[in-house]
């Protein structure tokens, strides 16, 4: 019984095929390719390669810009920063001479010793002893 129902599921699968493919060859039509569809398809070829040029200049347009961009920005902050430069620069070196004059002033011995001597005279002369009041000197 087994092998009789195997044998009947092969046989039906078997011829099962034949008729599907049978199907398959009768409903398959033949498409023409006729001298319109080949116009067509050159004139596609063409405007796919217009296409392609454009988008070419549009990309080459666009690196263009873009460098544009670049080189602006880089020469505003170049600008920025010698202008900086050159802004600080009279001030750096008003002050560095400021700094050599007190450093000079600091190191002068000679005005502490003037001092000292006006500060010893004033306890003789109470003119000067006024004077060097009146100056927060005393």
């Amino acid at each position: 019984m087994k092998k009789n129902l195997l044998l009947l599921a092969f046989v039906t699968i078997f011829f099962s095929h034949f008729a599907i493919a049978e199907t398959a060859d009768v409903n398959q039509t033949v498409v023409p390719y006729t001298l319109a569809d080949r116009d067509r398809g050159i004139r596609m070829e063409a405007k796919m390669e217009q296409m392609d040029k454009r988008f070419d200049q549009m990309l080459t347009f666009m690196g263009w810009m873009v460098m544009a961009f670049v080189a602006m920005t880089g020469g505003v902050f170049a600008f920025a920063w010698w202008d900086r430069r050159s802004m600080i620069r009279p001030f750096e070196e008003k002050t560095k001479l400021m700094d050599i004059a007190i450093e000079a002033l600091n190191n002068d011995k000679a005005d502490i010793r003037v001092i000292k001597v006006l500060k010893d005279l004033s306890k003789t002369d109470a003119k000067l002893a006024e004077l060097l009041k009146l100056h927060n000197i005393l």
